[in-house]
């Protein structure tokens, strides 16, 4: 890590596990819709939707 103060290391600390939680409810949620994939998958899959207004 390159963070060097106390506030700087608990925001990098906070935002990863942010990350793996939102990551672990999208595979949650995507396998009680019955499809099981990796969240490599799921984000290829997100970023291909598209909204027209």
């Amino acid at each position: 890590m390159h963070h060097w103060t106390d506030h700087n290391i608990r925001i990098h600390v906070f935002t990863c596990v942010l990350a793996l939680t939102v990551a672990h409810l999208m595979r949650r949620q995507a396998a009680g819709a019955g499809e099981c994939m990796w969240v490599r998958e799921l984000l290829g899959h997100l970023a291909g939707i598209q909204e027209t207004v």
